[in-house]
């Protein structure tokens, strides 16, 4: 599709254009949701994510000198191609999310032809109603919600217990972090949209992230088993739960919800006066469930849609 007179096309710069990106990210949350909800840190992981190459997989327009349009598509490895894009307010209307419609399936396609899975997925904010006649006009199915889940942390237990039995403790960096790594690999296996990660991409993911913080990293041990695991981090000083899990067969033993409880202990102490976490609203482990029994409310909801893709050039790009 031919942009309007005016409009040009770019891969993302980096660092040049971060924070024009963050201001266009939060100008849609406040023209879509009432409130502001970039996050720059967050942004910026994405791009220096290990699967990203910033060259291919990621698309500005800007209006003059003016970003208006940014979107990215990266795949990880053994995974499909996942996509994101936000049209600035002033400027829909004006075929600028088709554009990225266009450049995503065909940067998808080439991913697929590459070895990725033959789909696409697409997450837009569920107010977004343009991003959801495109998605459904172009053959995209509605296959998920997600909810951004909050809660204040002023009023926290600064010392929570753990159930019987439990040695709930901080990982031990030096010798620990394989094991760590398995448990996540095996408690998070039948979540909707988990690939697996080798050790070692998910150490250069892990550890290259400058919210790494281990006093956030909390283990929960039975013996000399390790039941379960929390991952917390602070971004643009907001506490995030990245990765809470409880293996199977210690489930049902209020193990999730200690976890979680030290985690907003610990992000307390550490200044944070919030926490988030993003959850799939249709989990069957319960998870929404322990958010809202810990006090967490959800303050929006995103969207996924996605379609098969075949390698080569979409027919529709």
């Amino acid at each position: 599709m031919t942009l309007p007179n005016g409009y040009t096309v770019s891969p993302v710069r980096m660092p040049g254009d971060l924070d024009d990106i963050v201001q266009l990210n939060a100008d849609c949350d406040l023209a879509d949701v009432g409130f502001e909800d970039a996050a720059a840190s967050h942004i910026r992981a994405a791009y220096d994510a290990p699967e990203t190459d910033i060259a291919r997989d990621t698309m500005v327009i800007r209006a003059g000198e003016r970003i208006v349009a940014t979107g990215l598509c990266a795949a990880m490895a053994g995974g499909w191609p996942d996509c994101w894009g936000r049209v600035h307010p002033d400027h829909r209307g004006l075929g600028l999310g088709t554009r990225l419609f266009e450049f995503f399936e065909r940067r998808g396609a080439e991913q697929v032809a590459a070895g990725a899975q033959p789909k696409i997925v697409n997450a837009f904010p569920s107010v977004d109603a343009a991003a959801r006649a495109l998605a459904l006009g172009r053959g995209y199915a509605k296959v998920r919600t997600f909810w951004h889940m909050e809660r204040h942390l002023t009023d926290v237990d600064p010392d929570p217990p753990a159930p019987g039995g439990f040695d709930v403790r901080r990982v031990d960096a030096t010798r620990e972090l394989e094991t760590l790594h398995a448990c996540l690999e095996e408690a998070f296996a039948d979540h909707y949209g988990w690939v697996t990660q080798p050790f070692e991409y998910w150490m250069a993911e892990t550890f290259t992230s400058e919210q790494w913080d281990p006093e956030l990293a909390w283990l929960a041990w039975e013996g000399d088993q390790l039941a379960g695991a929390a991952l917390s981090r602070i971004a643009d000083g907001i506490g995030w739960v990245g990765d809470l899990v409880v293996r199977r067969p210690w489930r049902g033993r209020g193990l999730g919800e200690a976890l979680l409880r030290r985690s907003f202990a610990s992000l307390a102490a550490k200044g944070a006066s919030t926490c988030g976490l993003n959850v799939d609203a249709a989990s069957d482990t319960g998870a929404t469930r322990l958010y809202e029994r810990a006090g967490m409310t959800v303050r929006r909801a995103f969207d996924l849609y996605e379609k098969p893709l075949a390698a080569g050039l979409s027919s529709q790009a």
